[in-house]
């Protein structure tokens, strides 16, 4: 079967970097592809030179619209496309010659609904290390990638692949940032086949510039705790994905924790702007009696350990991480390293423990001494560690 593809490219003022993503497409291998540029209110002639490359070749379609932020764009290009594969690009950034035809090949190879494949990071010119999760074999495992994926860190679109027909519906939420996220776990549980190949096919420009990508806000926090609200709400009710539920509902109580954390300390935030009540009422829904801050109403602690908080939760995070990484055969490492880190932020503030239950202190404590322990943990915290060891009872309860 013969597959042509869409590429659908959300452009708003990056003139520097259109030109190169635009000559990136035009230079593919394959040859039957159409290019869905949207322009997405540009002020700065990014539109205008899109018009140019559309003269020039029939391949290419500019569509102007008033401004609606990258799920808008995204979402035009959608509804404007008739490829049988849907790849997502963003302006700033260029891909491989190779990207349609390697991407197509595994998709028909495997019979997949979705493919995935490795990027890298670019600053200008120089090229640095991989972008997200590393692909190292070409991989057919449906059920392992669908788990590996599903843990979030790399939800990235723009490294994907999607058949059309397997993902009928497929549209971002618009008025949120980080809308990859948002659609990860519906279309990792929508698709029945997933392959993933490791040809680095994507070049992600991390140059700092403002693009619709870039540009950080009060808007991208939102975006991002409703990504993981999302995420926790796509799942279906079936047990095997209980662990997946709770690492999703640990997320997003992190974002909770600091967007409360910040209204109580920065003059930037506003309970109005986040509709505090709301946040009340997810914090409610989603703590759990097993939590460290159960019961406690977040407006009647001090904002320190509000903050800190958001620190004990980090380590849940890893904790549960740490037992879907294991089941993957992952390596496990930097997440250890990142749970000491934010078990010794913990210890080192004396106000959370004032407030933690003694059966808290334990669990936390026991993690401290169980990565103290490990050969990993770098030689100029050891005398922390044991300092804390002391000054809490060596994980005996308070």
């Amino acid at each position: 079967m013969h597959l042509k593809a869409s590429v659908i490219v959300p452009v708003y003022n990056v003139k520097p970097y259109i030109s190169r993503c635009i000559d990136s497409i035009l230079a593919q291998e394959y040859a039957d592809w159409e290019l869905i540029l949207v322009d997405d209110g540009s002020t700065d002639g990014s539109g205008c030179i899109c018009d140019e490359y559309a003269d020039g070749d029939s391949r290419i379609r500019v569509i102007h619209q008033k401004n609606k932020g990258l799920s808008g764009a995204r979402n035009t290009g959608i509804r404007h496309s008739t490829g049988d594969v849907l790849f997502f690009v963003d302006s700033d950034d260029y891909v491989s010659a190779q990207l349609i035809n390697r991407a197509l090949n595994a998709l028909e190879q495997t019979q997949s609904d979705m493919v995935m494949f490795n990027a890298r990071q670019v600053y200008g010119d120089r090229q640095a290390n991989l972008f997200g999760y590393e692909i190292t074999r070409d991989m057919e495992d449906t059920d392992y990638l669908r788990k590996w994926f599903l843990m979030g860190e790399d939800s990235h679109v723009a490294k994907r692949a999607y058949r059309r027909r397997s993902f009928g519906n497929l549209s971002f939420p618009e008025g949120f940032n980080y809308e990859d996220l948002a659609v990860n776990v519906s279309t990792l549980l929508q698709a029945r086949r997933i392959c993933a190949i490791p040809d680095v096919l994507y070049m992600y420009e991390s140059e700092e510039h403002g693009s619709i990508t870039q540009t950080r806000s009060l808007r991208n926090m939102k975006g991002l705790f409703y990504g993981w609200k999302r995420s926790m709400e796509d799942l279906p009710a079936n047990p095997e994905y209980n662990e997946y539920r709770d690492l999703f509902r640990m997320r997003t109580l992190i974002l909770l924790f600091y967007i409360l954390y910040r209204i109580r300390t920065s003059d930037t935030f506003s309970a109005a702007d986040i509709y505090i009540d709301s946040l009340r009422e997810i914090y409610n829904a989603v703590s759990k009696s097993s939590d460290p801050w159960f019961g406690m109403n977040p407006d009647a602690v001090p904002a320190g350990v509000i903050q800190e908080f958001s620190y004990a939760a980090h380590v849940m995070t890893g904790q549960v991480q740490r037992r879907i990484r294991t089941s993957l055969h992952l390596d496990n490492r930097q997440n250890n390293k990142n749970i000491l880190g934010y078990v010794i932020r913990m210890f080192s503030l004396d106000s959370i423990f004032q407030v933690l239950p003694d059966n808290s202190k334990h669990m936390f404590m026991t993690e401290l001494q169980a990565l103290s322990d490990s050969s990993e943990v770098p030689k100029r915290i050891e005398q922390k560690i044991l300092s804390l060891a002391v000054k809490y009872g060596g994980g005996q309860d308070s």
